[in-house]
């Protein structure tokens, strides 16, 4: 009987997954993992190419252009990614132009749009006396998948002067 521990040869990246998890639509994130040649050739690659269902949301940052992996060295790959609409985004990177190596990292994000609501969503001010006031509590609430950022507050509408915010939180961000 003859025992032994398998090897792979060849390239092979450090991770099979690239998670961005959530980022802005029309904002970007950078993330890296590093294909490492685990064989006993040196490779030559082309490049690496983005392709898939959302490649055009995936950025190659670097390396751009080809590049050599000695035996036993590694190169760190860095992707952007920049969803470009709401949801789910997936694509695939992989190395190019080195016949007999071959390493390939899915990729993964979630567009997101912040949102934001009140509670409750209307008042009614109906039977206040001229010149009489009412009051009423309003809360805002983040009702997207991303944070809200609140700068200020106003009152809009053609009779917005005939309201006054009385207590109005300091700019926060809502989870």
């Amino acid at each position: 009987t003859i025992h032994g521990v398998g090897k792979k040869i060849g390239v092979d990246a450090d991770i099979q997954l690239l998670d961005y998890l959530q980022v802005l639509v029309n904002f970007t994130k950078d993330s890296t993992f590093t294909l490492i040649n685990v064989g006993a050739k040196t490779a030559l690659f082309a490049g690496l190419a983005i392709t898939g269902a959302n490649a055009g949301d995936f950025i190659l940052k670097s390396p751009v252009g080809g590049f050599t992996l000695l035996p036993g060295t590694s190169q760190v790959v860095t992707v952007t990614f920049a969803p470009t609409a709401v949801g789910k985004r997936i694509a695939t990177i992989s190395t190019t132009g080195s016949a007999g190596f071959f390493a390939a990292v899915d990729l993964m994000g979630e567009g997101v749009v912040p949102g934001l609501g009140g509670v409750p969503d209307s008042v009614d001010y109906l039977n206040v006396k001229v010149m009489g006031t009412k009051d009423s509590l309003l809360t805002a609430k983040s009702i997207g998948k991303a944070p809200v950022s609140i700068g200020g507050y106003g009152l809009y509408g053609p009779d917005a002067n005939q309201f006054v915010i009385v207590n109005a939180m300091a700019p926060r961000v809502l989870p």
